[in-house]
C-alpha cells in the first residue's frame, strides 16, 4: 500500500508543481516594448484563436515586442493555459504543425534548458525573406503540465533567441 502511495506521488508531483499557471501580459518583456499595432493585432489574435482551437487552451496571451524603434526584431508571442498531461505530445505536435505550413519550416530542432519553470523547451531555426533580404528566423516553445506557449523571433540568431526564450518565459508565465 505504502509503494503505491509513494508510486501515485511521484506520477502526480511534476503536475502539481506545474498546474495550475497563469500568464501575464506585460507592457516590457527581457527589455523590449510591446507593439501596438491593428495589423499585428489581427495577426496575434488569429494565432491565439489557433491555440485554443488546437491546444485546448482557455487562457491565452498574445503579444508583439520589439526594441524601442528596431520593429525588424520583433518577438512574437502566444501561450495558454490549460491541465496538460502529456507535454511531450504537445510540444511534438507543435512542431510537425510548423513543419505542415502551419509557419515557417524549422530546422535543427532541438531541446534546450527549461529554467526553474520546469517541463520542456524546445527550439529551432529558419530563414525568413522580407523585402529581398533573407533573414533568420528561431522558433521556441514550452509545454508543461499547467501551459503550453510558442515565442518566433525576428531578424535574431538562433543562441540569442534561445537566451531571450527563457526570458520571455519568466516574463509571462506564473505558478498557482
Amino acid at each position: 500500500m505504502l509503494v503505491c502511495a509513494i508510486g501515485g506521488l511521484a506520477l502526480v508531483q511534476p503536475i502539481i508543481k506545474e498546474y495550475p499557471s497563469t500568464l501575464d501580459n506585460p507592457d516590457q518583456v527581457a527589455g523590449l516594448s510591446k507593439l501596438e499595432d491593428p495589423q499585428l493585432r489581427r495577426l496575434i489574435d488569429q494565432l491565439s484563436a489557433q491555440l485554443r482551437s488546437s491546444v485546448g487552451t482557455t487562457d491565452t496571451v498574445a503579444a508583439v515586442y520589439a526594441p524601442t524603434g528596431d520593429p525588424t526584431r520583433m518577438v512574437m508571442l502566444f501561450a495558454g493555459t490549460k491541465l496538460v498531461l502529456d507535454p511531450g505530445k504537445v510540444l511534438d505536435s507543435a512542431f510537425q504543425g510548423f513543419a505542415k505550413g502551419a509557419g515557417p519550416s524549422l530546422s535543427d530542432v532541438h531541446d534546450v534548458p527549461p529554467g526553474p519553470l520546469g517541463g520542456l523547451t524546445r527550439c529551432g531555426s529558419s530563414t525568413l525573406v522580407a523585402g529581398g533580404t533573407t533573414l533568420p528566423l528561431a522558433g521556441c516553445a514550452w509545454a508543461d503540465h499547467g501551459s503550453f506557449g510558442m515565442v518566433l523571433f525576428f531578424n535574431r540568431p538562433a543562441a540569442e533567441s534561445e537566451k531571450l526564450f527563457g526570458q520571455v518565459r519568466a516574463a509571462v508565465l506564473r505558478r498557482g
